[in-house]
């Protein structure tokens, strides 16, 4: 069976919630996909002292099991870079995907990064199975 592995920050977000509570039923009904979830972000300090034990779970998740596809919550400020590394091992392994960018104020963002941190944003961008996008049209769109 594939597994489909979504990167959700903590689980006490709206998007991290939305993932966890809907996830068992799909795993249940499912006969052809298995989703995982990996926690990308919790508390200041443990995201500092875990972020390189997720990265290497992850990387090994992605290198040594059937995964068809990655799902990458990401959003501004440092969900970009954490995500932008989840990013680099999919490419290094091979493995397809998509990112949902959620969360307001991104183009802000990204217009007040230095230009190198704008290049590795971009790269994050350049190259994804699909960009999933939630956006209001209006005057700063």
């Amino acid at each position: 069976m594939r597994t489909i592995v979504i990167l959700v920050p903590a689980r006490e977000g709206g998007i991290g919630r939305l993932f966890f509570d809907n996830l068992n039923a799909r795993n249940s009904a499912s006969d052809c996909f298995r989703y995982t979830i990996f926690q990308t972000h919790g508390s200041l300090l443990s995201s500092l002292l875990l972020f390189p034990i997720r990265l290497l779970a992850f990387t090994l998740k992605c290198a040594f099991s059937n995964v068809a596809l990655c799902h990458i919550n990401i959003a501004s400020r440092g969900s970009t870079f954490r995500k932008l590394c989840f990013s680099f091992v999919c490419r290094l392994t091979g493995t397809k995907y998509l990112l949902h960018l959620h969360g307001g104020g991104y183009r802000e963002f990204f217009n007040h990064l230095s230009p190198a941190k704008k290049q590795l944003s971009e790269a994050c961008f350049n190259m994804p199975a699909a960009l999933l996008l939630w956006a209001l049209f209006g005057k700063h769109s």
